[in-house]
């Protein structure tokens, strides 16, 4: 026996046996094509910040930067600190909030005398994971909106909540968790 065939085992060469397997092969196919598309295919993107990126010149015609961009973000300093601090803060703020208000609302569901009503306010709650956030936008601008929107119209306002900085945290709080709320107090009741 030939190295090769010892490291393909005993049932002959690679060749063989994917003809062998071909059914199973052909079944996880599309497993392999969605993880390569959805895992991988975007990874190009990571170029970008190695790169002088130009629209026109697009990931593969821009000229490379090497660490420069990375040079760039911690020497200025004050948005490095910023923006970190502003991650930090947002992920414990959703943490904290998100995990407080998904206990209240399952136990909320759980004491609900109606059970079919309970089943169905499940099922509502569950429909925000689904949006996708490009809809969402949509949504939140119907409200927030400086000229048409629900909360400057019922109030007679003219709020510029967008352009405000200091409406952000509460917009950005507000928004994920009717997005994600629903869905874990749902799987806290499964439990």
């Amino acid at each position: 026996m030939s190295n090769d065939s010892n490291s393909l085992g005993k049932n002959g060469s690679f060749w063989q046996n994917m003809v062998r397997h071909k059914a199973h092969i052909i079944l996880a196919l599309p497993a392999f094509l969605i993880m390569f598309f959805i895992l991988y295919v975007p990874m190009v993107g990571l170029l970008v910040a190695f790169k002088n990126y130009t629209y026109s010149g697009g990931i593969f015609g821009s000229e490379w930067a090497g660490l420069d961009n990375f040079k760039f973000l911690l020497a200025s300093k004050d948005t490095f600190v910023n923006m970190t601090l502003n991650t930090l803060i947002y992920y414990f703020i959703f943490t904290a909030l998100g995990t407080f208000l998904n206990i209240v609302l399952a136990i909320a569901i759980d004491q609900c005398v109606f059970k079919k009503s309970a089943k169905a306010m499940q099922t509502i709650m569950i429909i925000p994971v689904f949006i996708s956030y490009a809809a969402v936008t949509f949504i939140v601008d119907a409200f927030i909106s400086t000229n048409t929107g629900i909360l400057n119209k019922a109030f007679g306002m003219n709020t510029k909540f967008y352009s405000t900085k200091e409406y952000w945290p509460a917009i950005l709080t507000i928004v994920k968790m009717w997005n994600s709320v629903g869905y874990g107090s749902v799987l806290i009741c499964l439990f």
